[in-house]
């Protein structure tokens, strides 16, 4: 699992590709963010998920699961807003019609670059 800074933002991005070894430890290690644990059903038959969670030490973070066969572009970019969508949640950000939003435009651009990082880290290019 690699953790990233989302800098101006109060929490974390942690993302790790979806195998049995890592699903266990993530069941170990992470709730949801109400408390609520996390199953092995939660990863069955998803590509990939995002999850607003608390670790054990109550300090919070947005997960990110990709399976191996949806390390692509399109998924990227699908997990990226969800985790877009949790930020402005939990900060208060506004979704403004007819504006192009271009904060939440930025934050998809950017948490895709972390992906990227990811990406390259994890298969070491």
């Amino acid at each position: 699992m690699i953790e990233y800074d989302l800098v101006i933002y109060p929490r974390k991005l942690l993302v790790e590709l979806q195998s049995q070894e890592t699903i266990d430890r993530i069941i170990e290690d992470f709730v949801y963010n109400d408390g609520t644990k996390i199953s092995k059903d939660d990863f069955i038959a998803k590509g990939a998920t995002t999850s607003h969670v608390m670790n054990k030490y109550g300090e919070y973070g947005i997960l990110v699961v990709f399976s191996p066969e949806n390390i692509i572009s399109k998924d990227f970019a699908h997990e990226a807003f969800h985790v877009a969508n949790f930020i402005a949640d939990i900060c208060g950000l506004d979704y403004v019609k007819d504006t192009g939003n271009e904060h939440i435009a930025y934050l998809i651009g950017y948490v895709i670059s972390l992906f990227e990082d990811w990406k390259n880290k994890t298969f070491k290019k």
